[in-house]
C-alpha cells in the first residue's frame, strides 16, 4: 500500500489509515511525505505495521517485500 500525504489529512494518513491496514493484513506501507521529500515503510511485525526504514531525498529506496526493487528518490522528488 501506498499512500501519498496530505496536509490537510495528516492525522487520518499516519494514525487511522495504519490501523485500518495492520487490522486487514497489508504487508508493506509506503508513506510518501513530499513535503520533507521522503518515504517511510513500515513493514507487518507481531501485532501490526511498524517502521522498518525511513529514505531521504537522495537515497534509494528498497524494500523487503520486493527483493531487488530499488528506486532513486531523486527520480521522485526532483532538486
Amino acid at each position: 500500500m501506498i499512500e501519498i500525504l496530505s496536509p490537510s489529512n495528516l492525522k487520518r494518513d499516519l494514525e487511522e489509515k495504519r490501523q485500518i491496514y495492520s487490522t486487514y493484513g497489508v504487508h508493506e506501507y509506503w508513506i510518501v511525505d513530499p513535503e520533507a521529500k521522503s518515504v517511510a515503510i513500515l513493514t507487518q511485525q507481531g501485532a501490526g505495521l511498524e517502521s522498518w526504514q525511513r529514505f531521504a531525498a537522495n537515497a534509494a529506496l528498497s524494500s523487503p517485500l520486493l527483493p531487488g526493487l530499488q528506486i532513486e528518490l531523486t527520480d521522485i522528488f526532483p532538486a
